[in-house]
């Protein structure tokens, strides 16, 4: 089970790290589940920009995830459809079960109801991925 972020911009961090804190709080330790960050920048201006500063951006992730932060380059007009991202200037959080389906998704800042309800989702996938 993975939970899946995605930002643009640097103030949707703020939102998909709410998810992540929760999440890690009740799965880090947990075999066969992860969180993958992915920042996304479609403007090739700034990305020459955040190549040069990714040093500086890895200092900002803990080091248990650095092998799952992704930085991706390019326009991704194809994933933003298929996974309902309209505003690019929010995080997303995505729920991801052990066959690649999306269960659960959520923007901007985490309120609490959600947070519970993605433990709560994330257990049972967790219990029948065994």
């Amino acid at each position: 089970t993975t939970l899946l972020t995605v930002e643009f911009v640097k103030f949707a961090e703020k939102h998909t790290k709410s998810f992540i804190d929760m999440f890690e709080k009740a799965y880090l330790d947990q075999p066969n589940v992860q969180v993958v960050q992915v920042n996304i920048e479609e403007n090739w201006a700034k990305a020459a920009v955040l190549r040069m500063c990714l040093p500086y951006v890895r200092r900002a992730i803990p080091k248990h995830r650095h092998s799952t932060y992704v930085v991706h380059y390019g326009g991704v007009e194809s994933l933003r459809g298929s996974l309902g991202i309209a505003n690019p200037l929010i995080g997303y959080s995505f729920l991801v079960d052990s066959k690649t389906r999306v269960r659960w998704y959520a923007n901007g800042e985490a309120v609490k109801s959600e947070a519970i309800n993605m433990v709560s989702l994330t257990q049972e996938l967790v219990r029948k991925a065994k």
